[in-house]
């Protein structure tokens, strides 16, 4: 059982880092190193989690956050060698950065990231910034498959658009 679960720990990651960096930075990741103060993984609610000063570094981008959730569904149907998992959502709280090494960084209170409809969703203040341009609103929406973004707003906070021509 242990060697299942070290599997599905490991796929469960990877995957996550895949997508995330081949999508969003369109560019693919040779090495991950996560470093956290503790690591919970929950098999009956299929989840893992990452607690206190997460720092995941996928080689091309920086992700810092205080908790990161994984939600996984079950093992696809196959030979054991080739069963795979369905990652049902990804959420980063508390403090959120990703910093890409070309200077991109997003940041937000909270940020999560959902297969099913290829999206990635940053709230709590978030705010897009490459060099001296920057977006900010309630919340930005990443449509990874259009590669496209929205910037909504609320009551509280209004979209706000920073760009410096050149």
């Amino acid at each position: 059982m242990n060697g299942l679960r070290n599997t599905l720990f490991l796929i469960i990651l990877i995957s996550f880092f895949l997508v995330f960096s081949a999508n969003a930075f369109n560019e693919k990741i040779s090495d991950i190193t996560v470093q956290a103060e503790s690591l919970r993984i929950d098999e009956g609610k299929k989840v893992v989690t990452f607690s206190g000063k997460v720092n995941a570094d996928a080689g091309n981008f920086i992700i810092n956050c205080e908790k990161l959730c994984i939600y996984y569904g079950r093992l696809e149907k196959g030979k054991e060698k080739d069963k795979k998992i369905k990652i049902k959502k990804i959420a980063a709280d508390g403090s959120v950065r990703i910093e890409k090494r070309d200077g991109t960084i997003a940041t937000g209170d909270r940020a999560y990231y959902e297969p099913a409809q290829e999206m990635i969703v940053i709230e709590g203040y978030p705010t897009l910034r490459r060099g001296d341009d920057r977006v900010e609103g309630a919340k930005i929406i990443l449509f990874i498959k259009e590669r496209r973004y929205k910037v909504v707003s609320d009551q509280k906070v209004r979209v706000k658009a920073s760009i410096t021509l050149k």
